[in-house]
């Protein structure tokens, strides 16, 4: 429901899982913590997994983007430490992001496929980090319009067609929107149900 929310004009994800936190009895330093540090680690995921992915396409990015993903990754190692669970909790988070990351790239990779264009993984894999970038600007809801416009510039970057990029990019996204929203719909009305019947 908080991805679903996140298409809102407002920063609806955070927010949502802020009160979810709350009335599970958590503190709002606590939730406002745990948001931080959840994002920030999707964040260094994506990094480290398109790092990784373009140690062949282009070095200087392999490594810019496997730094910005350590760095980031390293600092939330010791943000988490009031946290319950602290360390091992990010760690385990870290994994559950590279595989979201491997997953987004994925479904980048059949985007372009499907409007003919020929990439290899790796560079779909590149062009996925364009999410992360977007979906962190507060400035439009989910980054829309900037995760497109990111993915055409990290394009020209390796050396592929950046219209391909946007549209493949562009394509996800409002796929994404459409089942997170549908996702969000049904467990509302399910929720709602159960209280009713209650």
């Amino acid at each position: 429901m908080s991805a679903a929310a996140n298409h809102l004009p407002v920063p609806g994800g955070p927010l949502l899982r802020t009160a979810v936190i709350q009335a599970a009895g958590g503190s709002l330093k606590n939730a406002g913590l745990a948001n931080i540090v959840a994002g920030v680690v999707w964040m260094s995921a994506t990094f480290l997994f398109a790092g990784m992915c373009s140690a062949l396409l282009d070095a200087s990015l392999s490594i810019t983007l496997l730094g910005l993903g350590s760095i980031l990754f390293a600092v939330m190692l010791g943000a988490a430490r009031p946290l319950p669970g602290g360390r091992n909790k990010v760690i385990h988070l870290l994994l559950i992001s590279l595989i979201s990351a491997g997953a987004y790239a994925l479904s980048i990779y059949m985007a372009l496929n499907a409007f003919g264009a020929s990439w290899s993984f790796p560079q779909a894999a590149v062009i996925a980090a364009a999410g992360v970038i977007g979906a962190a600007s507060s400035i439009t809801p989910s980054g829309l319009g900037i995760r497109e416009a990111v993915a055409a510039g990290l394009a020209t970057l390796i050396g592929a067609d950046p219209a391909a990029a946007f549209a493949a990019t562009a394509t996800v996204h409002v796929a994404m929107a459409g089942f997170t929203g549908f996702v969000a719909l049904y467990f509302f009305i399910r929720d709602h149900t159960k209280v009713v019947a209650a």
